[in-house]
């Protein structure tokens, strides 16, 4: 789904339409554990039960939801396969060059180590979760906890990767300006990845608001 077509969805819904339909699934569940049990599966004239009505009234609404859940997911992987790739081109850098390998400390090269560490764990764990939205089956009870669970989840890791990365990259840079080996137009040069932070934050933040 395009951009313009997601911004089209969103203002035809007023909203995101994947925690939206969260919420109307959530809301079904919970008026139906009011009812008694003999209302649950009662039939109108039509010969519709509860949730044939609640599948009917929501098709369009859960067909947004399911591409917009689609295209979050890859456009998270497709990150997190950044960060992934920022760990290994930091790793054969700093283990290529000749000054890091003799005079960092063994306090250094264990904060560089952990911090590369936890973003190749929190990167994968987050690709694990998009991908595991991808092969969902996007029935309407999926949308109750499954689906925003693991948006979530992915989003968790992929914020801590992120930020992670962040953070090894101050280190590097620093090290590198200090040691004269890096020209200061590089840092201007890789900020745009880091506007990525705020954007994800946002996103984890609406969706854990969908659930309150």
């Amino acid at each position: 789904m395009s951009s313009q077509n997601k911004s089209a969805s969103k203002g035809r819904w007023g909203g995101n339409p994947a925690l939206l339909m969260s919420k109307e699934v959530r809301w079904f569940k919970h008026i139906g554990k009011r009812l008694p049990p003999q209302y649950k599966e009662a039939k109108n004239a039509n010969g519709e039960t509860p949730m044939m009505i609640f599948r009917r009234e929501h098709k369009d609404l859960k067909k947004d939801g399911e591409e917009w859940m689609k295209t979050e997911a890859i456009s998270h992987m497709i990150t997190a396969l950044i960060a992934i790739a920022f760990v290994a081109a930091l790793s054969f850098f700093l283990m290529g060059n000749t000054t890091y390998v003799t005079s960092v400390s063994e306090n250094t090269r264990l904060l560089f180590t952990i911090l590369k560490s936890i973003i190749f764990l929190t990167s994968t764990s987050s690709m694990m979760f998009f991908q595991s939205i991808l092969m969902s089956s996007f029935l309407e009870e999926d949308f109750h906890y499954k689906l925003p669970l693991k948006l979530m989840g992915g989003l968790v890791m992929l914020f801590l990767s992120l930020t992670s990365m962040l953070v090894a990259f101050v280190a590097t840079i620093s090290y590198l300006m200090l040691a004269g080996i890096l020209p200061k137009i590089v840092i201007f040069s890789s900020v745009p990845v880091f506007l990525l932070v705020p954007l994800k934050l946002k996103l984890l933040g609406e969706t854990i608001r969908s659930w309150i």
